[in-house]
């Protein structure tokens, strides 16, 4: 839950164009936290050896709303039984970070991304020939500064900068072989830019980037219930003590879907 206000306007055009703004605090944005003006107390290290010394931590305090975003979703006109919608994204705020208990960073977020969906409605019965074609891409920037360093105060008269850069994106396809029974392949990617840097060109940290393919097929037994059988394949960079490691992992799914209260079927 946050607190915020949206605006969105559809446009009196002969095609489907929506334009939307949001303004809200962040409270719970991954993207965007935020700790305000405060205390800490020195652990024994840095400025003060033995400890117990409060001292700010130098992160400023924004009343908000301090994060805002915008969006529009655009849909030809196609002919028949085909349809596409196309989107883009984008969003800026505040953010700051503690790390240790011992270095506060203060700085901005920011992120961009498009989307698309395509659909074939075929004229068969229960869904078979359903085609559903979609995909999104979505990259952040985080640019931070280093406002308070306990355990090395020279970092904190150099207000360090720090520049973070992370992407991702998905493709999915959705094809109806049978009356009431689909089948889909996703791949998925995160980190093709995956990158640290710092103010010294050579302090730059890159690291791989995270996949997954998966399969599935589901059985969809009525118009609000459907049975699902999935499986998937990733290979996940990580970290252990220090050390990039790589890990691939097989999972299966099955899963039961239910649809309660407005769904295709029913206007409740």
């Amino acid at each position: 839950n946050d607190i915020g206000l949206q605006v969105s306007w559809l446009a009196p055009t002969s095609s489907y164009l929506m334009f939307g703004a949001e303004v809200f605090q962040g409270n719970n944005e991954v993207l965007f936290p935020y700790i305000g003006e405060g205390e800490a107390v020195h652990n024994g290290t840095g400025s003060d050896p033995a400890g117990g010394e409060p001292f700010s931590t130098g992160l400023s305090d924004f009343h908000g709303p301090r994060v805002g975003i915008g969006w529009l979703k655009w849909a030809p006109n196609l002919w028949g039984p085909h349809a596409m919608m196309v989107g883009a994204s984008f969003g800026t705020g505040k953010r700051q970070e503690n790390h240790g208990d011992n270095h506060w960073l203060e700085g901005t977020g920011r992120f961009w991304g498009v989307d698309f969906v395509y659909k074939y409605d075929s004229p068969q019965a229960y869904g078979k020939g359903d085609w559903q074609v979609q995909g999104e891409y979505i990259r952040r920037t985080n640019d931070s500064e280093l406002v308070r360093h306990d355990n090395d105060p020279p970092w904190f008269a150099s207000r360090v900068n720090r520049v973070d850069v992370q992407d991702g994106y998905y493709v999915e396809a959705v094809y109806g072989f049978a009356p009431r029974w689909r089948a889909g392949l996703r791949w998925e990617q995160v980190g093709l830019a995956n990158r640290s840097q710092r103010p010294n060109p050579a302090d730059l940290r890159e690291y791989d980037a995270t996949s997954r393919i998966s399969l599935m097929t589901d059985f969809n037994y009525s118009e609000f219930s459907r049975l699902r059988f999935g499986v998937g394949y990733g290979r996940y960079e990580t970290l252990h003590d220090s050390v990039l490691d790589t890990e691939r992992l097989w999972d299966a799914q099955v899963q039961l879907v239910v649809m309660l209260g407005h769904h295709p079927a029913h206007k409740f």
